[in-house]
């Protein structure tokens, strides 16, 4: 049967295969399948190249088919129907082709199922890519017309039908399958208002035959509008009869709201441009003028047309344009992006006027500047009152200049008289004199700074209002500072039976930082004000720590009285200049009225606070808070004999005596007030503390009786030769008044023979082991030179001298030494720098180099650590701060005794003998030194006095600041003192014109000093530290120096020393000039000294 089938199928085959279609028969019974020549070479293959079967078939079909192609066909005759099917099929080549499969079941089974299928194969990869194509092209038109917002329609006029792209339907937010497109159903979308005009204009193009494009908008159902441009064209037949349209729909609604936002914005600019209050220009990048506003032409007085071919260098004056180029230039290379001058714009009429101009660049998309806009304000008033102002000003500044002049000068006269009463106290306190006039003296000399303090006063009111006043914060005792105030103050309020008591917190920190000289002048000033005010009562001044960190702490100040009082419209007006309340209290008490506007403005600068409660005819209390740094924090070293010590204390029931209970207290004594009842018998009394009265007289000297004497303390108003002739045993005698750190010291020697306050110990030898230690001592000050020296020989330990860091890095390579001190502030080479380069040098990796300063901040100190030094000496130096450096760094081992050595230099004026023997310095090196020291200042003196005239601070500052360090080496104290005030106001930038006063006080003090020369000349013969110089070695320096022989630096080093003695500053310049191998300079430096007669 096959075999006849298969001649059938072969003839057929031969009658299709002229058609070019493939044939294929599936005998299902044996899955063999049979295809004809053609469909082999529609993909490529021989005639049966491969055996054909169903498996085979979909081995062909390319991945993606391989589902779909099987389904379909089974799908297909599962309803006995013939089938096609489009898949692909792999040609040999690797390609795949587009083949159309048809057949159908042409003989079932006896059950039912297949038996023989047969069909053809026609290959449609041509109309199947054209098709693709075609899907692709339509595609890419669809998303052009959803990116454009473009739809496009067409209308079949005879039979009202519609078509309309996807996009129409997006653009109309309608569903395409809820919409019967006709252009009834389109009009009914139209904005209502424009259904009309979009109806007529249709038809009109219909019936004219020409395009048309119209604008109109569409409701959308939630009330929106849109806008669109709908585009359309109409075909017609042979009649002339239209037929069909077609058109096109655009969504415009984004660019319609842009274009009217640009509108109204164009209106708002150009509403804004016309009516601003200021100018507008707009030019080109050449400066033409391209638009100005009806502001810049009114205030230029121009028309508009006139601004028309000008350029902006036309309308703005030569010398501001030239000035305003550098901006132009700046814009134009894109440096900035604006600028704003003050310049001046040319009126019509030629007169200038004044402009605050801001310029910008506009640029285009490529950031190209296209245009530069310019806004004006007019600021001509403005300037022409500056200008005014500025001759006020300078009428003002000469007006306060000369009262400055007139406060300096007057300053001057009166301390010209009193600065002779200064220099007569200071010899009286030299003097042998008796006790209680040596107290005298003493109050004389306090009271007399106290009236130098007040001129000075006056002088800083006149510097506060120029605002040239300047806080200077330096390390300071707030005892020794309330101590000097209060003394002055005191004897004040006793002539008017008033009790002034006074109350310092014991742990309040014993050295701080701050301006102590405005501390003195606040609490002066509140002081003295509450005295002056009080006739019955008391004045009180407490201090107190209000608030503490580590290294800051806030100390309060309460000043109270009970005096007269301020009334309550007064209060508001207390810190006004000049005001005193009425006639009456001006007449009664006198008075400027500037001392509480000075307290006010100095508390302002010091950032602290003051505040006040005033009862008339009860007295007043202020309230001063002041913040200072914390130097040293320990304030009374306590002993522990001293906690619970035993005080019978025998009160005179007045204000004074509550304020020494309070003290006692304080001091965490054990407080036993002496009443009746008291028996010593029944009592462990260590020590009895009296306050005199007339009133307890008789008690106090029954009490001496029955206790040891020696064991009491009296504190009176009297002095203390008065108050010994009252009690017959004799008590030690304190004067009011008295601070805490006063009974504290005072109980200490009174019972452990010791003073714990100043614990003052005095060198009295050295291990003899040490005096192999060399030291090399870095200063250009011959004083400071000797001072350290023969301090350090008391250590028994030798020292070389370098005159600055340059030459001490010099000696140092040829020397190796234990131990450097080092001045900071030098010629050539500073302390800092020298310090870095002695630390480059292996041998001084590790030798101790300790900073001798000025400077005494926590900061310098740190600032000299940095730089590679091992510790932080502060000038002046003392012999206890030396042998704490030297035992810390090379084992110094020292004796020291509670007696000082015995000192004869009485007769120097301004020498303090205490502070003398706390340095520790030689007694017979003083008068030698003191000559030096004179001896320098007299020739740095014109210098000084040149520096003023020509204002030159910082050069005045650094000779100031050399003899400040020397002065305060051989205990001149109050001229160190006043030179280190000087030297802090010069720090701080302040005009040696505004500090007139201090630096007519120095030269008084020199001219003191210069009186006492003679007297002072014969030193030099005492002075056995140096080798004396013979004419020997001064011709042999001499030849050395002629020959340009470099023996010549150890020849001077061997005899610096003994020249520094006698002139230490041209032996300085004559160490540098050979340092530096300049011998020709030497040799006149030496013949300079030849003719002074000092060789």
């Amino acid at each position: 049967m096959i075999d006849k089938i298969n001649i059938s199928i072969d003839e057929i085959w031969a009658a299709l295969e002229s058609g070019d279609i493939g044939i294929w028969f599936w005998d299902n019974s044996t899955g063999k399948v049979l295809w004809s020549d053609h469909a082999y070479k529609m993909l490529g293959y021989y005639p049966n190249e491969f055996e054909m079967s169903y498996e085979k078939w979909v081995e062909l079909l390319h991945p993606e088919d391989v589902e779909y192609a099987q389904l379909s066909v089974a799908k297909q005759l599962e309803f006995k129907n013939s089938f096609s099917v489009d898949f692909r099929l792999r040609a040999k080549d690797g390609s795949y082709k587009w083949i159309r499969g048809s057949g159908k079941v042409i003989r079932y089974a006896d059950d039912g199922s297949m038996l023989y299928l047969t069909g053809t194969h026609t290959d449609i990869t041509e109309k199947k890519n054209a098709e693709i194509l075609l899907q692709e092209k339509l595609y890419i038109l669809e998303e052009a017309e959803k990116i454009a917002k473009l739809g496009s329609w067409d209308l079949d006029i005879k039979n009202n039908k519609l078509f309309w792209s996807n996009e129409i339907y997006n653009i109309f937010e309608i569903d395409k399958d809820e919409f019967g497109a006709s252009y009834d159903a389109f009009i009914s979308l139209v904005h209502p208002d424009d259904r009309k005009k979009i109806d007529d204009v249709y038809w009109e193009s219909v019936r004219s035959k020409k395009s048309y494009q119209v604008e109109h908008r569409l409701l959308m159902p939630d009330g929106r509008i849109k806008y669109v441009i709908e585009r359309g064209k109409t075909f017609y037949d042979k009649d002339g009869d239209p037929i069909r349209s077609i058109g096109t729909v655009q969504d415009i609604t984004e660019k319609v709201l842009l274009e009217r936002s640009v509108k109204e914005q164009e209106i708002v600019f150009k509403s804004i441009f016309e009516r601003a209050p200021v100018g507008i220009i707009f030019t080109d990048i050449l400066g033409n003028i391209i638009l100005v506003n009806n502001y810049l032409a009114e205030l230029l007085d121009y028309e508009h047309e006139d601004f028309k071919n000008k350029n902006i260098s036309e309308i703005t004056f030569a010398e501001d344009y030239k000035k305003e180029q550098i901006f132009i230039q700046g814009l134009l290379n894109n440096e900035i992006d604006y600028y704003r001058i003050e310049k001046r714009y040319i009126k019509r009429d030629g007169s200038l006027n004044w402009v605050d101009s801001s310029r910008t660049s506009l640029k285009d998309e490529d950031g190209n500047i296209k245009n530069f806009i310019s806004v004006v304000l007019n600021i001509n008033d403005k300037k022409v009152a500056e200008q005014e102002l500025i001759k006020a000003k300078e009428n003002a500044e000469r007006a306060n200049q000369a009262k400055s002049t007139f406060l300096a000068n007057m300053s001057h006269e009166i301390r010209t008289p009193l600065n002779g009463i200064i220099g007569i106290a200071q010899l009286l306190k030299n003097e042998n004199l008796p006790k209680h006039v040596v107290e005298y003296v003493k109050h004389l000399n306090m009271a007399s700074h106290h009236l130098l303090d007040l001129i000075n006063d006056i002088f800083d009111f006149s510097r506060i209002e120029s605002g040239e006043m300047k806080i200077i914060n330096d390390i300071f005792s707030l005892k020794d500072t309330i101590n000097e105030v209060v003394k002055v103050l005191y004897y004040r309020a006793k002539e008017k039976n008033i009790e002034l008591t006074v109350f310092v917190d014991p742990l309040i920190p014993s050295k701080i930082i701050g301006d102590s000289l405005r501390v003195k002048q606040i609490l002066t000033n509140l002081l003295g004000n509450a005295i002056k005010f009080t006739e019955v009562g008391y004045v009180s001044l407490d201090v107190f720590i209000k608030n503490s960190t580590e290294k800051s702490v806030d100390i309060l100040f309460v000043i109270k009285d009970t005096g007269i009082g301020i009334s309550g419209d007064k209060k508001q007006k207390l810190f006004t200049p000049f005001f005193q309340g009425d006639q009456s209290v001006t007449k009664k008490y006198g008075g400027t009225g500037l001392g509480l506007t000075i307290v006010k403005r100095l508390i302002d600068a010091m950032n602290g606070d003051i505040n006040f409660i005033s009862e008339p005819g009860k007295g007043t209390t202020f309230y001063v808070t002041l913040k200072f740094g914390i130097y040293e924090s320990s304030g009374l070293i306590y002993n522990e004999k001293m906690t619970n010590l035993n005080v019978l204390f025998i009160s005179d029931l007045s204000v004074s005596s509550q304020n020494i209970y309070k003290i006692l207290e304080s001091l965490k004594f054990k407080v036993t007030v002496f009443d009746e009842t008291f028996s010593f018998e029944n009592s462990k009394i260590d020590i009895v503390i009296a306050v005199h009265s007339i009133k307890n007289e008789e008690i106090i000297n029954k009490i001496l009786k029955l206790f040891d004497s020696g064991k009491a303390i009296i504190i009176t108003n009297l002095n203390k030769p008065e108050a010994q002739k009252i009690f017959s045993k004799k008590p030690f005698i304190m004067e009011k008044p008295v601070l805490p750190s006063d009974i504290f010291n005072a109980v200490t020697k009174i019972l452990f023979k010791e003073d714990i306050v100043t614990k003052e110990k005095y060198l009295t030898s050295c291990d003899s082991k040490i005096q192999d230690i060399h030291a090399l001592i870095v200063e250009d000050n011959a004083i400071n030179q000797i001072v350290l020296q023969n301090m350090l020989k008391q250590f028994n330990i030798s020292s070389d001298f370098a005159n600055d860091g340059l030459e001490a890095v010099n000696l140092a390579k040829k020397k190796k030494y234990d131990i450097v001190f080092m001045d900071i502030q030098m010629p050539n080479m500073d302390g800092y720098e020298a310090t870095r380069q002695l630390r480059k040098i292996p041998e001084y990796t590790d030798v101790p180099i300790i900073a001798v300063s000025a400077h005494a901040f926590k900061t310098d100190a740190d600032k000299s650590l940095e730089a590679g030094m091992n510790d932080h000496l502060t000038k002046p130096v003392s012999i206890n701060d030396l042998f704490k450096a030297l035992s810390k760094w090379i084992n110094v081992k020292c004796t020291f005794s509670n007696e000082p050595k015995t000192y004869s230099a009485s007769q120097i004026p301004f020498l303090d003998l205490q502070d003398l023997k706390m340095r520790g310095n030689e007694p017979g090196n003083i008068k030698f030194l003191v000559n030096l020291f004179i001896e320098e200042l007299n020739r740095d003196i014109p210098i000084i006095k040149q520096y003023i005239k020509e204002n030159e601070i910082e050069n005045l500052q650094k000779i100031i600041h050399k003899h400040k360090g020397a002065s305060g080496n051989i205990s001149l104290v109050d001229i160190h003192k006043n030179l280190v005030e000087i030297d802090k106001l010069l720090k701080a930038k302040t005009e040696p014109k505004m500090i007139k006063n201090l630096f007519d006080k120095f030269f008084d003090q020199i001219d003191i000093l210069n009186s006492y020369k003679e007297t002072l000349e014969g030193a030099r013969k005492e002075i056995v530290s140096f080798k004396k110089i013979s004419k020997d070695d001064i011709d042999e320096l001499k030849k050395l120096l002629l020959d340009n022989n470099l023996k010549a630096i150890e020849k001077f080093e061997d005899m610096k020393y003994g020249l520094s003695s006698m002139d230490g500053l041209l032996t300085n310049k004559l160490g540098i000039a050979i340092l530096n191998l300049n011998f020709t300079e030497a040799l006149m430096i030496l013949e300079e000294l030849n003719k002074k007669g000092i060789l």
